[in-house]
Order: C-alpha cells, then sequence, then structure tokens
C-alpha cells in the first residue's frame, strides 16, 4: 500500500468519526514548511496526523526530524499531534472517543515509536 492509500484510508476513518481532513501533503516543491503533518483532522477534537506507511521507501515509512519536531512542539503547546498507519489513528480516535484525557500520552507513544524507527533525510 502506497503513502497515498494510507492517507485515503486515515481520512475514511476520520470521516467515519465525524472528522473533516485538511491535506497538506504534496508531492512535489511547496511553500510549506518542512515538517507539516499530512492531515489536520477537524471534528470534536482537532489533530495533527502524518500518515505512515509500515515498509516501502523511507521517504513513506519513517518520519524526517522536522516533523517530530513539529508533532513534539505541538503536544508541547497542549494540541494533539501524532502519526502512524490508519490503524493507529483510529485508535486515537477511539481513545478521544472513550477518554479524551488519555489522547495525549497515547500521541506521544505513537510518536516515539516511529521516531525510535530512526529519521529519513529532508529532500534538499
Amino acid at each position: 500500500m502506497r503513502e497515498a492509500e494510507v492517507e485515503d484510508r486515515c481520512d475514511k476513518i476520520a470521516g467515519l468519526y465525524g472528522y473533516t481532513a485538511l491535506r497538506f501533503s504534496i508531492r512535489k516543491r511547496s511553500p510549506m514548511p518542512i515538517g507539516t503533518p499530512d492531515r489536520r483532522y477537524q471534528g470534536k477534537y482537532a489533530l495533527w496526523f502524518e500518515c505512515k506507511r509500515v515498509g516501502g521507501p523511507p521517504s513513506e515509512s519513517r518520519l524526517s526530524e522536522a516533523q517530530h519536531a513539529f508533532l513534539t512542539r505541538e503536544l508541547d503547546a497542549g494540541a494533539l499531534a501524532s502519526c502512524g498507519t490508519a490503524l493507529e489513528l483510529q485508535a486515537l480516535l477511539d481513545v478521544l472517543v472513550r477518554d479524551p484525557h488519555r489522547a495525549p500520552a497515547l500521541c506521544r507513544k505513537q510518536i516515539a515509536s516511529w521516531a525510535s524507527k530512526g529519521f529519513r533525510r529532508e529532500a534538499a
């Protein structure tokens, strides 16, 4: 499954939970700041989410240092931000429904899990 397919799956799952996707993933150079996550989901809560796939090239299966920094800064500022597969997004949305106070800890756990795989290089 390509990252674009993961993004589509994430958007469908978020939609089932009543969230709207603002799409920031761009396949070519853009004026977007380096590290901006693929998605900002807005519903009962708002959250940044970097869609990732298991396997494949590092550009699709690893965080960049800039993405890691962005997500971590958002969490440190009290916002919700995470990364992962469609199933990881679903787990986060489930927590937001059942026990939203646990969501920041899950976000940190998901980010740490992906960061533990190592970072990919940013295109110059």
